[in-house]
């Protein structure tokens, strides 16, 4: 996923905010340097298990939002489910990037083409080079 960091929020935690084609929100980055403002391609992982979903209903345009300043700093990401594995593996499409998610056992199942949403405290970013 390509994305463009706006600015660092917590160089120590390596909090940044960034905007990418699926929409703008926070995440933190797990570079071997200190996170900087510029445009990286990254991998998009999601710490947390999700144990539930959100219905947005359907849509073509799936989003990433969620801002480091509100209350409960969270972010919430939809997409399409492009495959669901036995052992609760979710392949997750986000306009052309796939997210793999873990499942818990409790959360309501989903099959292939749902468009659902989640969300999580903050996905972590870890750049690559192409």
């Amino acid at each position: 996923m390509e994305i463009k960091i706006l600015q660092v929020l917590d160089p120590q935690s390596g909090a940044v905010e960034f905007t990418c084609a699926a929409g703008h929100a926070w995440g933190f980055w797990k570079g071997d340097t200190q996170a900087t403002t510029g445009t990286f391609h990254v991998e998009l992982e999601i710490p947390d298990t999700i144990s539930s979903w959100l219905h947005p209903g359907h849509s073509s345009h799936p989003q990433i939002y969620g801002k480091y300043g509100d209350t409960v700093p969270d972010v919430t990401i939809s997409g399409t489910v492009e495959r669901v594995d036995e052992d609760n593996v979710i392949s997750f499409k986000i306009q052309s990037d796939i997210v793999l998610l873990e499942t818990s056992q409790a959360a309501p199942k989903v099959t292939q083409g749902d468009f659902v949403a989640f969300t999580t405290h903050a996905p972590e970013l870890y750049p690559y080079d192409l």
